[in-house]
């Protein structure tokens, strides 16, 4: 997945352990486990649909047998290929922000049920993906103000995505961090880009899991699926600091989400499929 300059102006936000003995003293804890259906809890989850750039979307969202599922059909509409960023459409739902306060980590337990992706025949285009994510902000760089009145400026997003593009065969699991150079997200600098996970087995369940540890100045990712498993860690200390916790209504989510490329005109329009079935979420605190 190609970080897009506003891949993370519609993420969700999230606050930092005030002191390192609090972050080493956290614990996981099970945010929700679907079992309490047929609908998504309002009192743990504000479900979005949030997207930008012309395109369609089609959503399915739905609580079953233990398990939320976020599907996401969505086709571009513009057909010009300089138009630089992608259409982007997502299935979030996002955490209720009283109970994510003082996270320092996020960890889902997903399974991917359908992902096709069909992006522009024409050369050196971008990639078109379909993904399934787990998505937060654990603090501020200190560009932005703690009052929230310099909007995303100085956030920085951190993502662990199960994806699949056009340009390249099967599912695989990687790892972002990037942050907002502006309030509007206009300008974003990607720092970290890893694999965690290749070829990811769909219809069987994967663990995606990242975890901030302030105290070391790391951000640790961890995919694992049965017996094979896969960890990246960036050390941040030499790009970005940590000016404050993250005042932003929206702090961590899971979410379904497509990324369909500009084409030229009079091509096929690109189109993804992508449902994830998230039949755990853990917060740890």
């Amino acid at each position: 997945m190609k970080i897009s300059k506003k891949l993370f102006l519609l993420a969700v936000a999230g606050t930092f352990a005030g002191t390192a003995n609090v972050a080493s003293a956290a614990s996981w804890v099970v945010h929700d486990s679907f079992d309490n259906g047929p609908n998504i809890s309002n009192s743990l989850w504000t479900p979005t649909s949030i997207g930008w750039d012309s395109g369609l979307q089609e959503i399915e969202r739905s609580v079953s047998g233990g398990s939320a599922t976020l599907g996401l059909r969505a086709l571009r509409l513009k057909g010009t290929f300089s138009e630089g960023d992608p259409t982007a459409r997502r299935n979030r739902l996002q955490v209720k922000k009283a109970l994510s306060e003082g996270f320092t980590g996020l960890q889902a337990k997903m399974t991917v049920t359908k992902a096709t992706v069909r992006g522009c025949s024409v050369a050196n285009s971008e990639a078109s993906e379909v993904s399934g994510q787990v998505q937060a902000v654990y603090f501020n760089d200190g560009a932005g103000s703690d009052d929230g009145s310099t909007g995303v400026a100085g956030e920085v997003f951190v993502t662990l995505a199960v994806e699949r593009s056009d340009q390249r065969s099967g599912l695989h699991a990687r790892a972002y961090v990037g942050s907002c150079d502006d309030s509007s997200c206009s300008v974003f600098t990607d720092y970290f880009e890893e694999p965690v996970l290749e070829n990811v087995d769909p219809g069987q369940e994967i663990s995606l899991r990242h975890v901030w540890k302030q105290e070391d100045g790391t951000i640790k990712f961890t995919a694992k699926q049965g017996a094979r498993s896969g960890s990246v860690t960036y050390d941040y200390t030499g790009d970005l600091t940590v000016g404050f916790p993250s005042v932003r209504e929206l702090r961590a989510n899971v979410q379904a989400r497509t990324d369909l490329a500009s084409c030229e005109s009079g091509l096929k329009k690109p189109k993804g499929v992508i449902s994830v079935d998230i039949n755990e979420v853990r917060i740890k605190k």
